[in-house]
């Protein structure tokens, strides 16, 4: 079992308070990931570990936070929400799928990562792995958890977030990747292209253009850390 741990929070070292997914921003890339993904570098992602990336300053992160996620495997993602400013929930929406939501609960001001990262392992959170209901949003519980497992059978880049439009605007976000680039669909011919504006080369011309499963057991363990 793979174990992601996912911590949602409000940062209160500066340059914060910001919402934050296990102490990262989402840096909006220029261009969609999943139509224009030859244009992909490995240096345009940050990842779970941090170390020496050019994205960081100290403990700030801003980019485009990615998850890589095996082909038709049982993900399990555990949202832990430890804010310690404000009183919120969190809707958090997953885009290319609907998963089950096994577990939810409160802890209060003691909440931590580790803490619910212990009982997970240790089977100490009671899940509902039969007729669990099926969503593509849940409300993470201040200060709480909720748990989903989901079969990784649709490849692609796919948009994970807070549905409140601040925190999302923010970066409380990150995407997942499922499968590799030759696993995903093509996209139509003629399909748009999108990145910055830019004016077109014709001299006087202003009009501006685009460039270019069971539940029983999971074989992916993902807990992700709310920080607002």
């Amino acid at each position: 079992v793979h174990s992601y741990l996912v911590r949602c929070a409000d940062n209160l070292v500066a340059p914060g308070p910001y919402p934050q997914i296990n102490n990262k921003l989402f840096g909006y890339p220029s261009f969609p990931l999943l139509t224009q993904r030859e244009h992909v570098t490995p240096d345009l992602f940050c990842r779970s570990n941090t170390t020496g990336s050019p994205h960081c300053s100290d403990k700030y992160c801003k980019c485009p936070y990615v998850i890589d996620l095996p082909l038709d495997s049982l993900v399990e993602i555990v949202l832990i929400d430890i804010s310690i400013i404000r009183d919120q929930d969190h809707p958090f929406h997953l885009h290319g799928y609907s998963f089950h939501v096994v577990a939810m609960g409160t802890v209060g001001e003691n909440v931590t990562l580790d803490y619910i990262r212990d009982l997970n392992e240790k089977g100490k959170i009671p899940k509902k792995l039969n007729n669990a209901p099926i969503k593509d949003t849940v409300s993470v519980p201040t200060r709480g958890y909720a748990i989903l497992r989901f079969v990784t059978s649709n490849p692609g880049y796919w948009f994970f977030h807070c549905h409140i439009s601040n925190h999302v605007e923010m970066g409380m976000a990150l995407v997942m990747k499922v499968g590799d680039h030759e696993n995903m669909l093509e996209e139509p011919e003629d399909f748009p292209t999108c990145g910055s504006w830019q004016r077109k080369a014709d001299s006087g011309d202003e009009k501006y253009y685009w460039s270019s499963a069971s539940l029983v057991k999971a074989s992916y363990v993902m807990l992700l850390s709310l920080f607002l």
